[in-house]
């Protein structure tokens, strides 16, 4: 455990204030790292963690108060200045430039030049050199677009971690990482704090506190509430009343509905490199739980049957009353025209219009409905419609002008969920609802899938979490090398089993060689 000394000290944040234009989004909060730790940082979304986290990154200026860092007072003036003192940040939605390969994103901003033009040959050189010594294997070569999420965080992190860093900033960082590549990442976590890198871990899942943190901090509505030793933690669950002020007795508060006809039917979808063959049907009243580990394909499905994304073989149909109709394929429009919503993992890159407003991000994609003859917008009738899916998903915001980019991740998802009922959806595809969102809001997401499915809705979830999976859904689907490899009801399915067919050590025929 490292030493309490001043000496031992390398950042304090002492009464510092945060204001934007209607809200206070941090209320003379303290907070201090030493040398050696990981400190992490937990709460609800919105309770101040990424607006502290950007005020020590340079994203943000506070409003008062005073940062004391390798013991002298500063001014952290932007995020390359930060990056000077040897503080480096690694955000929860990753930076890349998908065109480029990522030896050339590794480089971005310090390329590797030979006789003054950018030597593609160094960097690709240096990039697998970087990777052999973080014990990470992947193709410098390879396209940063044709990267699945855990491989494009992976990269971000070793490139933060070939610096001089005196303190590290982690945001979610194992969101949809293997169990090896979690392991890699908290082995050179462990490296680091050996050199004396002071580390601020923020993860919403609270049982990887105890495993890789030595103190905790809880935020609760911008305000610090305490600081504790994590070997005097009993229980994670023991934290979970400091953060969100009461007790969650549910995490899971799945409520059983009537399931009822087919809404959905997918056939033989194929989509060369990602999946094969995939048909499931998805009924009123139900969640369709599909599950698989990173890179087995299952993400790419519900870009596919939504339109997002092209495939070659298969069809995807939805019950229009009478009879089944087909969906175009790579048509969002045919898909929300037959009521299909999609709920992406990447909010901030396909879920939103970040510099738009609440109203406007919730009405979007139902405008038409307010449009008088003459062509103009029945402006009263938007913001009241806009107010009614802000409070059925208990939006938190100052007012619905504000911009989706200053609220917290869970009212980020919060928006586009209301947008999905503002435009009359009847089949869900949620593709990792609950990523990054902290666990008052993630028993918010859940109650609505219940709304949902109550009134007859089908939900399909895509996601890592197996206990999320195990929670909520009627039905469960595993995915293995891009193929459905079998089936459960919930009555009937248990977490060993699941996981035997994730693996691909099932006995099931239908698992490929």
């Amino acid at each position: 455990m490292p030493q309490t000394s001043e000496n031992n000290m390398i950042l304090s944040l002492n009464n510092i204030t945060k204001t934007f234009p209607g809200v206070v989004a941090l209320d003379d909060v303290q907070f201090e790292l030493r040398k050696g730790e990981v400190h992490t940082l937990i709460g609800e979304n919105g309770a101040g963690k990424s607006t502290l986290i950007k005020i020590i990154s340079g994203a943000h200026q506070a409003t008062s108060g005073e940062i004391i860092f390798d013991n002298e007072k500063i001014l952290i003036k932007d995020p390359h200045h930060a990056k000077r003192l040897g503080i480096y940040t690694i955000y929860q939605e990753v930076m890349y430039i998908p065109d480029l390969s990522i030896a050339e994103n590794m480089f971005l901003g310090s390329e590797i030049l030979k006789n003054g033009l950018i030597s593609h040959r160094n960097q690709i050189k240096e990039t697998r050199k970087l990777f052999e010594k973080f014990g990470y294997s992947i193709d410098p070569e390879k396209m940063a677009k044709d990267l699945n999420v855990a491989e494009l965080r992976m990269i971000s992190i070793i490139k933060a971690l070939n610096n001089d860093v005196k303190v590290l900033i982690l945001d979610e960082p194992t969101a949809s990482l293997t169990d090896r590549e979690k392991d890699l990442l908290f082995k050179n976590i462990r490296l680091l704090k050996e050199k004396g890198t002071g580390i601020i871990y923020i993860s919403h899942r609270l049982e990887e506190l105890k495993e890789i943190g030595d103190r905790t901090t809880v935020f609760r509505n911008g305000q610090y509430i305490d600081t504790l030793e994590l070997e005097n933690v009993k229980g994670i669950d023991d934290l979970v009343p400091l953060m969100i002020g009461h007790e969650v007795k549910d995490k899971f508060p799945k409520i059983k509905a009537q399931i009822g006809e087919p809404l959905l039917r997918v056939k033989g979808l194929t989509r060369k490199g990602f999946f094969k063959n995939v048909s499931l049907e998805c009924h009123a009243g139900e969640v369709l739980g599909i599950f698989g580990l990173v890179g087995c394909g299952f993400e790419d499905v519900p870009r596919s049957v939504f339109g997002a994304e092209d495939y070659e073989t298969g069809t995807v149909e939805v019950n229009s009353g009478l009879s089944f109709k087909t969906v175009k394929k790579q048509s969002p429009k045919s898909a929300l025209d037959k009521k299909i919503s999609y709920i992406p993992r990447d909010r901030k890159h396909e879920g939103l219009i970040m510099n738009l407003s609440i109203k406007e991000n919730i009405v979007m994609s139902c405008y038409h409905r307010f449009v008088t003859a003459i062509g103009l917008i029945r402006r009263k009738a938007v913001r009241e419609i806009a107010n009614q899916y802000r409070d059925i998903m208990r939006i938190k915001a100052p007012n619905m002008s504000t911009k989706v980019e200053n609220l917290s991740g869970g009212n980020q998802q919060k928006v586009i969920l209301a947008r999905s009922l503002c435009h009359g959806g009847k089949i869900f595809l949620f593709n990792e609802p609950t990523a990054g969102i902290d666990v008052g809001s993630k028993v918010e997401i859940y109650q609505a899938m219940n709304q949902l499915t109550a009134e007859g809705s089908g939900v399909v979830m895509v996601s890592y979490e197996l206990p999320e999976i195990m929670g909520m859904s009627d039905r469960i689907i595993i995915m293995y090398n891009g193929q459905i490899v079998k089936e459960f009801n919930i009555e009937d399915a248990s977490e060993d089993e699941i996981l035997k067919y994730a693996f691909g050590h099932g006995n099931d025929e239908n698992i490929a060689a």
